[in-house]
C-alpha cells in the first residue's frame, strides 16, 4: 500500500526525466530551414533533417537571365531534388541535391523565378545557394 501512495510522484518524475515517446529510438526531426531570399541571391540551409518528405516553393527575383547554383549538402538517406523555373515558368535547372559543386542554369527570362525543393524521406544536411550570373 505504501507504493500506491508514491505512484503520483513516480509518474510525475517519469514525465519530467524521460524523453517524450518512451521507447522511441528515432532521432528528433528538427527540420527548420534557414532561408535568405534577397534579389539576385537566395540561400537555403537545413542542419538536421530526418526522414522529411515535403515540397517547398519559393519566389525569387533574378534581374539576370542566368544563375549559378552552389551545392553543399550531406545526404544520409532519401532523395532531394532542386528545380528552378524562370519568370515565364520554363525549367532552367534541375538536379538532385549534391554534396559539392557549382552548376549554372540555362538562359531564361529575368524577373520572378521559382525555386522548388522536393524531398522524399530525406535525412541529412542541405545547403544550396542560387545567385544571378
Amino acid at each position: 500500500m505504501r507504493f500506491v501512495r508514491f505512484l503520483p510522484l513516480i509518474c510525475c518524475l517519469c514525465l519530467i526525466f524521460l524523453p517524450s515517446g518512451c521507447g522511441d529510438s528515432n532521432p528528433v526531426n528538427s527540420f527548420e530551414p534557414e532561408i535568405v531570399n534577397n534579389p539576385d541571391d537566395f540561400i537555403f540551409r537545413v542542419r538536421n533533417a530526418y526522414l522529411v518528405t515535403t515540397r517547398l516553393t519559393y519566389n525569387w527575383t533574378n534581374s539576370g537571365q542566368r544563375a549559378t547554383i552552389e551545392h553543399l549538402s550531406g545526404r544520409t538517406g532519401g532523395t532531394g531534388a532542386l528545380t528552378i523555373l524562370d519568370a515565364d515558368g520554363n525549367t532552367v535547372y534541375y538536379s538532385e541535391l549534391k554534396s559539392s559543386g557549382t552548376d549554372g542554369t540555362s538562359p531564361g527570362n529575368a524577373g520572378r523565378w521559382t525555386i522548388v525543393l522536393q524531398l522524399n524521406e530525406y535525412s541529412g544536411t542541405i545547403y544550396f545557394r542560387v545567385r544571378k550570373l
